[in-house]
């Protein structure tokens, strides 16, 4: 029993890849699974096609604004119970989706599903400061970030299929008890550290320091960061589309078969990259913040290169190829902001809130831009103009998060924080 409420698997490595890792896995298909359904939902529920668009945006913008509450909650009340509870709650809203007759029921399944998913971001990150060394921390966020792409990227096919034999309402039924049972699971299996030691706030409190303010400024430059980040990898959300179409004059089919290369890249780049500066790291001791700073401003330039070159590319191929480059780019950026996040002793799960409120907010504007940019000027350069500029911002905003007086912890001269086992 006792086993039971401390958690069956206490080996980082395995709570990362049978717990942490298939539950962003679940999560990736679930907040996907709504704009594959959507045209048969539209037809049952005598939706018009703005109204639609609004409940499919829903979950997205209550998850953006919940993030800075979440991070609170779960600096509170710990990992375990952030994720239990967080997939819980969503995958009762997800099978709650398949239920309503409504527009009204349908929208508050939408909230419900934006609340339960808030936390699990922020839970994760915190999850893998408290179970991985710092030099080990690259490849354990690599991971994450690769299961999240790969249910972004199966949500269609999987969604699809089961609609084939169970329709939309039986698809989002399943996936909710598949994700319930899932909960269960991750509560029963979760046996790794769950909150962050309390020696820093109390430290403040025996000062009489308020650093509270100072310290969400000091969050800013990586949140800023990561928020042109996903201006650019929006594009590939949301633009991308209308984008081949008008360009190549593709086909609807033809630009949903090419849609999922872009995030096939950012799965592998992911992944890569992670491996890779953990090899790094253990090849060359003296590789650090100093050396993680050259990375992310190269890698925001070359994103930006990439990305706007692509946009300006009169043929498919090599436009195709650029877009690549970018994504490439843009894996390095999205493991070194997460990377740095962690750094933040005194709560990374309040920071990573702040960061990912940034990076949904961009998200979310940055398409609406792109399109208006089209429509005032008639076509993609100024877009692409746009996109260069963002990569010089990246630059100094990035240098900015490294600055030696800075709130991030400066690890050349720190003894690396252990993780739960040496596995």
């Amino acid at each position: 029993m006792s086993l039971l409420r401390s958690g069956l698997l206490a080996n980082r490595w395995a709570i990362l890849l049978l717990i942490i890792a298939p539950l962003n896995f679940l999560l990736g298909v679930d907040r996907n699974a709504l704009t594959v359904c959507s045209p048969l939902v539209r037809a049952d529920l005598q939706i018009g096609a703005v109204a639609m668009a609004a409940l499919i945006t829903t979950a997205t913008a209550i998850y953006a604004f919940l993030q800075l509450p979440a991070g609170w909650f779960v600096q509170k009340i710990g990992v375990r119970w952030a994720l239990f509870g967080a997939c819980l709650l969503w995958s009762i809203a997800t099978l709650a989706t398949g239920l309503p007759h409504s527009l009204w029921q349908f929208a508050a399944a939408r909230i419900a599903l934006g609340i339960g998913q808030a936390p699990d971001w922020v839970a994760s990150i915190l999850a893998l400061k408290l179970l991985f060394s710092e030099k080990d921390r690259e490849a354990a966020n690599s991971v994450l970030l690769g299961s999240l792409y790969i249910g972004y990227s199966a949500s269609g096919w999987l969604t699809a299929w089961l609609m084939g034999f169970a329709g939309w309402r039986g698809s989002f039924q399943i996936f909710g008890l598949v994700g319930m049972a899932v909960s269960v699971l991750v509560f029963v299996l979760y046996g790794g550290a769950s909150l962050e030691p309390p020696r820093q706030v109390r430290e403040d409190v025996n000062s009489g320091k308020r650093p509270d303010i100072r310290r969400l400024l000091g969050v800013m430059p990586v949140a800023l960061f990561y928020g042109i980040v996903c201006c650019m990898q929006s594009f590939f959300h949301v633009t991308f589309s209308h984008f081949v179409m008008n360009r190549f004059a593709l086909s609807a089919t033809t630009a949903g078969h090419v849609f999922s290369l872009p995030w096939l890249v950012l799965y592998v780049a992911a992944i890569g990259w992670g491996a890779g500066i953990r090899s790094l790291k253990k090849a060359y001791p003296s590789f650090g913040l100093r050396q993680q700073t050259y990375m992310g401003c190269i890698a925001i330039v070359i994103a930006a290169l990439g990305l706007g070159g692509g946009i300006l590319c009169s043929n498919i191929v090599m436009c195709l190829g650029l877009f690549a480059v970018c994504m490439l780019s843009i894996g390095l950026c999205q493991v070194l902001t997460w990377t740095q996040v962690q750094r933040f002793e005194w709560g990374a799960a309040i920071a990573a809130g702040a960061v990912a409120l940034a990076g949904n907010l961009a998200s979310s504007a940055a398409p609406v831009g792109y399109e208006m940019i089209f429509a005032r000027s008639g076509g993609w350069g100024t877009v692409s103009l746009v996109v260069c500029v963002l990569g010089g911002m990246g630059v100094i905003v990035w240098q900015l998060a490294h600055r030696k007086d800075g709130a991030v912890s400066r690890l050349d001269s720190m003894s690396i924080q252990k993780g739960i086992d040496t596995v």
